[in-house]
């Protein structure tokens, strides 16, 4: 049976390169064990010293987040998709830009969505963000571009 598991931009450098990796898994935990143990400088990303899957990495089947679908123990099938979401957050550092300055803030955003819809459907997103050719610290200068 053949799972594939898609591999978001910021694991790549783990996988070679791989945008996604086929295995054979009858559940998501084979699946993830079955990633880690073939590309295993990607297992600290995924799974934390307790063995569990890492608070701020987010794992969809077929675009449901498994918590909702039983966890790590939701059984797969021929075909599914499963997608390694990790949550990425940032901001601006502190410069002289008048237009910080003058409001005295940084902008911090928090991308899980942004990052998901953007890895499986970058036009998906340009639609639901019309204005932006891409995400940026909210400043003329556009100090953090995501993409």
């Amino acid at each position: 049976m053949s799972v594939t598991i898609e591999i978001p931009t910021a694991f790549r450098r783990f996988t070679n390169g791989a945008p996604r990796v086929d295995c054979s898994a009858a559940t998501i935990a084979e699946a993830l064990n079955e990633l880690t143990s073939r590309f295993p400088d990607l297992g600290r990303h995924v799974r934390d010293d307790q063995g569990q899957i890492r608070q701020f990495l987010n794992v969809y089947l077929n675009e449901e987040d498994i918590r909702f679908l039983g966890g790590e123990s939701c059984t797969l099938k021929e075909g599914d998709r499963v997608l390694l979401v990790p949550s990425i957050a940032g901001g601006c550092e502190p410069h002289p830009s008048p237009e910080h300055a003058g409001r005295g803030e940084h902008r911090n955003i928090s991308c899980t969505v942004v990052f998901y819809k953007y890895e499986t459907s970058a036009s998906h997103l340009r639609a639901r963000f019309p204005a932006a050719s891409g995400v940026s610290c909210a400043c003329a200068s556009g100090c953090f571009p995501l993409f």
